[in-house]
């Protein structure tokens, strides 16, 4: 199993780098299906699609998302547990994300977009990474329940 990592934590160029590839070198999203460590098989042409149909509807419900969700680097990983941010990449575990409904797809992905309105990656650096992440995930998912944009 792959080592997980804490995004609270500055991560490297190089670590971004190998976590975006499997070991033999290619991306998750380059394979039609993949196997997960526990053996769950994924339709990744199924996975890419769905992100796509919730990207569209996060951006038509909130149109100023589209200039930040589409500058992330989409990482496909399984270093992460759900999903996770550090500001420059929106890291996507593919078997947590596959099991969303598509209401869940574009609630993670409201969530880790307003990790980045937020600057909660800068304002939680000199702070407790476990503390920092649980007070930035309470304003978020309140400010998620407020706008009326997921329950």
């Amino acid at each position: 199993m792959n080592k997980k990592i804490n995004i609270n934590e500055a991560v490297s160029r190089e670590t971004v780098n190998r976590m975006a590839h499997d070991s033999h070198g290619k991306k998750w999203e380059d394979y039609e299906t993949i196997k997960c460590p526990d053996g769950q098989i994924i339709d990744m042409l199924k996975l890419l699609d769905e992100q796509q149909r919730a990207k569209a509807a996060l951006v038509h419900i909130i149109p100023w998302f589209g200039g930040i969700i589409n500058k992330l680097r989409v990482i496909y990983t399984f270093h992460v547990d759900t999903q996770a941010t550090d500001g420059y990449n929106l890291f996507v575990n593919p078997q947590f994300t596959y099991n969303l409904d598509l209401t869940g797809k574009v609630f993670v992905m409201a969530h880790e977009i307003m990790h980045c309105v937020l600057n909660h990656m800068r304002r939680g650096a000199k702070h407790d990474p476990k503390k920092s992440n649980i007070a930035a995930d309470y304003e978020v998912n309140c400010w998620i329940n407020d706008i009326g944009l997921i329950k």
